[in-house]
């Protein structure tokens, strides 16, 4: 039902400073740009946290494959992460024929992480600006804290369709494999609720995911040593 020309998104629970969408849409209009994007602050009850990348992101416009690398090199670059941190122009949100996509509604979780990429492909000019301006509130019962087995294989398949689409388009491998380092991750995350759980069929499912993706997670976490053993661990459950 959208008909503006720039288009953004805010979870219901969130809310954003006021001037985010004037600065972001200036941002597009001066630059000439298809997407601007800012970084966020991790909100709860109890603290409020403005997330800052580690590495610098480049201050000029940049294209597509340097977004991807912001988007998918998550230890490095945290604020550059989500759908909801980010104002789009109409066209990166539109096939080939003109039409806006859609959510995969067939997803119970990881809907945003498609259309994500989806956006991203369609991206050939990129901002960003190195302020944070949305407030993202963490609750245990939100998605992306969910213990439901059935929704976690859903977002393992989001990835594993983000890989799909990648490599169709012929993407920096390297890009890929982060990819599938975020999946061998979200991997382990489902393997140790399965396991908390006692769901051996689950746990078999997720560990056959980890199994798949163990070379790139183990090769691009060399510097954090305590994570490859914890994955091992996983696997030998």
């Amino acid at each position: 039902m959208a008909e503006g020309q720039y288009i953004a998104f805010c979870d219901c629970d969130d809310w954003i400073d006021r001037e985010m969408y004037e600065v972001l849409a200036e941002t597009l209009e001066k630059e000439n740009v298809d997407l601007a994007a800012g970084s966020w602050y991790k909100e709860s009850a109890s603290f409020s946290q403005e997330i800052v990348n580690k590495l610098p992101v480049s201050e000029r416009v940049f294209g597509k494959e340097e977004l991807l690398t912001y988007l998918y090199m998550r230890d490095s670059y945290r604020g550059f992460a989500y759908m909801w941190d980010k104002l789009y122009t109409r066209e990166v949100l539109s096939d080939r024929q003109g039409n806006l996509l859609l959510f995969n509604e067939i997803l119970q979780l990881g809907g945003d992480v498609l259309y994500l990429a989806e956006a991203a492909l369609n991206t050939k000019k990129a901002k960003y600006v190195d302020r944070a301006f949305y407030h993202y509130l963490q609750r245990e019962s939100s998605g992306c804290h969910t213990k439901d087995v059935r929704k976690l294989r859903d977002s393992l398949k989001a990835y594993e369709m983000v890989i799909q689409r990648f490599e169709e388009e012929h993407i920096n491998p390297k890009i890929i494999n982060y990819v599938k380092r975020f999946l061998a991750y979200h991997s382990s995350n489902a393997a140790e609720i399965a396991i908390a759980q006692g769901h051996r069929r689950a746990i078999e499912e997720f560990q056959t995911f980890m199994e798949k993706y163990e070379q790139e997670y183990v090769a691009l976490n060399m510097q954090y040593p305590e994570r490859i053993q914890r994955y091992k661990n996983l696997l030998k459950q």
